[in-house]
């Protein structure tokens, strides 16, 4: 049970309870498997329950951390989740730890429903997303969208409610998040803790190429402008497009590397050669993640222009390789980025981006920017996240035993 070490931290017996973790790759994933490890590193003993992985990747070393796979994981959102909940009530005995923790994205949630809440032992939830924003920002043009916006993201989000509030104490990755679970889930604001997202320091640093040198997809004479992640309507890569079009237009010579796949990628290639930049703009497909801190590293700017992102995971990820970030100020992104030092925020607009990319062609700002984005990034090392999540458990063990 909980203890006091030597050194005075408190040392708990963590249950991490989350859908998805690795091999499978994302957000919550990266999430689950960092934090799980560096609170193994810092002395916590660590089970993890999840689901078998969807995808046939390598697992990543989990030292010190049990990982337990109740279930296949079928993708199937609601009955996936469902199903996942039930067989952990079955097969967990909660109160042989000292801290339940889920981890889990938008449809976090029946796990911790009253099953859990009726017995001793303090929840903490870490919210990556709500189901409701989901559901207002989903664009239905196919009836799986239809049925996503209107139907599975409405209940998630009231399973998303009872969490919250079944929950001792919530972790938002962010301010944006933390005001939305207090306002649409009227949690309690002394329970709800900004945390961000970490970052592997080691991993993701400046010249992280083989030899330091540049990635070879990089043009190193154009200004080179970097985006990775999927290609979905939320992530607004047509809007970087546009602004890479207005650069060209005004005589600045830059390029547009875009890293990922998704169902959009039609009609940017199409907007592309619409606008007479497919020369300018380059789709690499999906980049192993052993090469991403190069292709970060390489780069003179990477864009984040979201219509609605809750953190943005990349954004750390470059500024971490020493890169100027240029983001939307819209949901998370600003908890990310000090507008003007580690980089930009900008209305979604192409001539604004346009302008800001064009301000990065002074090497003398982007190597301050980029020194910026870099020390900020340091801050929150996974180390530095646990160490704070530490300080949530502390707090429920102490509720607990007052």
């Amino acid at each position: 049970m909980a203890r006091i070490c030597p050194e005075g931290v408190l040392s708990v017996n963590v249950c991490l309870l989350t859908k998805m973790f690795p091999p499978d790759v994302g957000g919550a994933e990266t999430y689950a498997f960092e934090i799980a490890s560096a609170l193994a590193e810092r002395g916590h003993e660590v089970t993890v329950y999840t689901t078998e992985p969807a995808s046939d990747g390598e697992m990543p070393t989990t030292a010190d951390v049990t990982v337990r796979r109740l279930i296949p994981r079928r993708r199937l959102l609601f009955i996936d989740t469902a199903y996942f909940s039930l067989v952990a009530r079955r097969e967990i005995d909660f109160e042989a730890y000292d801290v339940v923790h889920g981890t889990i994205s938008p449809a976090s949630t029946i796990a911790l429903s009253p099953g859990i809440g009726m017995t001793d032992v303090p929840v903490v939830l870490t919210c990556h997303g709500l189901a409701i924003d989901f559901a207002l920002r989903t664009i239905a043009r196919s009836p799986t969208d239809y049925v996503l916006k209107y139907g599975l993201h409405p209940v998630n989000f009231l399973f998303d409610t009872i969490a919250g509030r079944t929950a001792d104490r919530v972790i938002a990755t962010s301010e944006y998040m933390r005001e939305e679970l207090i306002e649409t889930s009227h949690l309690d604001p002394e329970a709800v803790s900004v945390i961000p997202h970490g970052i592997d320091t080691e991993t993701f640093r400046p010249a992280a190429g083989q030899h330091g040198g540049v990635h070879p997809t990089v043009d190193p004479e154009a200004l080179s402008v970097l985006f990775v992640g999927r290609l979905g309507p939320l992530k607004g890569v047509g809007l970087a497009i546009r602004a890479v079009a207005k650069l060209a237009a005004d005589g600045v010579d830059a390029e547009l590397l875009v890293a990922g796949t998704g169902g959009r990628e039609s009609y940017l290639r199409g907007l592309a050669a619409e606008l007479e930049i497919t020369q300018q703009v380059r789709f690499l497909g999906a980049v192993a993640h052993e090469e991403l801190p190069a292709l970060y590293a390489s780069a003179d700017a990477f864009v984040l222009p979201s219509r609605f992102d809750s953190f943005g995971l990349v954004l750390l990820e470059a500024m971490a390789c020493g890169t100027p970030v240029i983001g939307t100020d819209v949901g998370g992104i600003p908890t990310v980025i000090e507008d003007g030092t580690t980089g930009f925020l900008v209305s979604r607009s192409p001539t604004a981006l346009a302008a800001r990319l064009a301000a990065l062609e002074d090497a003398t700002l982007r190597t301050e920017m980029g020194r910026a984005a870099r020390a900020r990034a340091e801050e929150l090392s996974w180390d530095s996240v646990a160490e704070r999540v530490e300080g949530v458990y502390a707090a429920v063990c102490s509720d607990q035993g007052s």
